[in-house]
């Protein structure tokens, strides 16, 4: 019995070549291939019983590839490889008469019962001579189709489409009825620097897996999907035993878990538990956990329930007054200010008055204490902060108070020590004399400078007159004539060629400018020391 793997990554390949026990599996001879063209050269050369195959892969995918195989007639036990947390294609790998699919990375004992099943059924298969039977076997196998049933629940297909979902349950055959019960847990991984919550949820989403599953192991009740969502969410459906459906204990189990998993994946997490329901009503208490997770603000409650009414959702946002700060501010009060701000949180923290909206409000307001004080000082803020870490901390900041004070000072700190230095004239002259000695060859506007510097460009252009006696322009064309007169002297370049070497595509205009700075025309500068060149 043999196996073709194919993937992309070649650190998969060989993880999965050397992890497997392939004795234990009857599997005597591996094959591998980095592309669904090397997978179609291996499959037409020799008989190849059990097709391992990545999704995504450059080129065809994985779901081509085994389209090819199935249309010319090849008969193999075909699995796949994913990246993505949730399995969009499930449908389509049931058509190309595919059972299973894993999640990367590929967790070792779950790809080992799989392949050990796909050899099972070759084998039967091969006994059984009639490769039509394989309806009967799709029916036995039927984990994807309830798989993909949970996923279009979970997002909204059912919303959206004229099929409900027992029309699905019926067509389907899966074993769901009214009388079951279910809830819905979600966790939300609060933001953290450092730590983008979605990457590591794709990452790690079989650790957590597995973490809940054991957990959930010894209990009354039932994992029958879970999920991962954007917003460094993931979540859970239960189903609960019939006599048994205790909604305090299942959020005590909730909370439990939560101290494990904070333990384990060192970070900070909130859940939301739904009400018991009927498996129709899932979606509506999904999206509510859903909504209440996102915009959730340090709660006091590591758990919270549907029932739950959050008072905050409904607070204004009663402003700070801004006038005292900005006079502290101006006058250099960094450390002060920033105590102020502290304060400030605190207060409305202990009074209940935070939320995202507050919090969005409030960062409003410090940005235009910012962005004031800095045009105050021709400093441009929307230049200065241009930058995916000012970016990241913004995002964080309507998460936590503890992140706003961050944002804060992080803007107020950059803030002060970028004007001091604007005080330094002759440094930013010097750094825009540096941009212009290594970029006069390219288009440069005035606008661009000022990009380098972060500065207003008519503060740049008076700043750089003051400082260096001419105009930005004239700087410019300076540098740019005094290398044309380098590249005539000192090489054979024709002038057209010169022209366009120091910035000028415009052969006239370089013309017209070379003879107004040094009285002669290119061809006659050349003349003159002794060089000729025919136009």
């Amino acid at each position: 019995m043999n196996i073709l793997i194919v993937d992309d990554d070649a650190y998969v390949l060989d993880l999965i070549c050397k992890k497997m026990d392939w004795s234990s599996l009857c599997i005597n001879e591996i094959y591998t291939a980095s592309s669904a063209k090397q997978a179609k050269e291996i499959i037409a050369g020799q008989t190849v019983n059990i097709l391992l195959t990545d999704i995504e892969m450059p080129g065809e995918r994985g779901l081509e590839l085994l389209s090819w195989v199935r249309s010319q007639n090849i008969r193999l036990e075909a699995m796949f490889l994913t990246s993505y947390a949730e399995f969009d294609y499930a449908k389509k790998a049931i058509e190309l008469k595919s059972l299973e699919y894993y999640l990367k990375p590929v967790d070792e004992h779950s790809l080992s019962k799989g392949i050990s099943s796909a050899v099972k059924r070759y084998l039967e298969y091969e006994q059984i001579g009639d490769y039509k039977k394989q309806s009967e076997y799709l029916a036995a196998h039927s984990h994807v189709i309830e798989v993909q049933f949970w996923l279009d629940l979970t997002n909204g297909v059912f919303e959206e489409q004229k099929e409900t979902v027992w029309e699905r349950i019926c067509s389907d055959k899966l074993s769901f009825t009214q009388d079951h019960h279910f809830a819905v847990i979600l966790f939300r991984i609060m933001p953290a620097l450092g730590r983008d919550t979605d990457e590591y949820l794709r990452i790690y989403r079989n650790r957590i897996r597995k973490t809940l599953q054991e957990f959930y192991r010894d209990t009354y009740y039932e994992i029958v999907y879970d999920f991962t969502r954007n917003g460094g969410q993931f979540g859970l459906y239960l189903k609960l035993e019939p006599d048994i459906c205790n909604l305090i204990d299942i959020q005590n189990a909730a909370w439990r878990l939560i101290e494990r998993l904070e333990k384990q994946e060192n970070m900070e997490l909130y859940g939301a538990v739904s009400e018991i329901t009927t498996i129709d009503g899932i979606y509506s208490q999904f999206l509510t956990l859903k909504n209440r997770l996102t915009g959730l603000i340090e709660s006091d409650e590591k758990v919270i329930t549907c029932k739950n009414v959050d008072t905050r959702e409904k607070i204004g946002y009663n402003m700070p007054d801004l006038e005292i700060w900005e006079t502290v501010f101006h006058s250099g009060g960094q450390k002060i200010l920033s105590g102020m701000i502290a304060d400030y949180l605190k207060q409305l923290a202990s009074e209940k008055q935070i939320n995202s909206f507050v919090l969005r409000m409030f960062r409003m307001d410090v940005e235009q204490l910012v962005c004031q004080y800095l045009r105050k000082n021709h400093v441009e803020m929307h230049k200065l902060f241009d930058s995916s870490e000012a970016e990241t901390l913004s995002d964080l900041a309507i998460q936590s108070t503890e992140y706003m004070k961050q944002y804060a000072d992080y803007l107020f700190k950059k803030s002060m020590e970028y004007t001091e230095m604007t005080e330094k004239t002759d440094s930013i002259v010097s750094r825009v004399k540096e941009y212009l000695d290594n970029n006069y060859c390219t288009a440069i506007s005035r606008n661009d400078l000022a990009d380098v510097v972060y500065l207003n460009p008519n503060y740049l252009s008076r700043l750089f007159k003051r400082e260096m006696n001419t105009s930005i322009n004239s700087y410019l064309i300076d540098k740019r004539i005094d290398k044309a007169k380098s590249l005539l002297e000192h090489s054979d370049m024709p002038v057209h060629a010169v022209s366009m070497e120091v910035g000028y595509n415009n052969f006239s205009y370089f013309t017209k400018l070379f003879r107004e700075k040094t009285g002669q025309t290119p061809n006659e500068y050349r003349k003159v020391i002794g060089i000729g060149e025919e136009e």
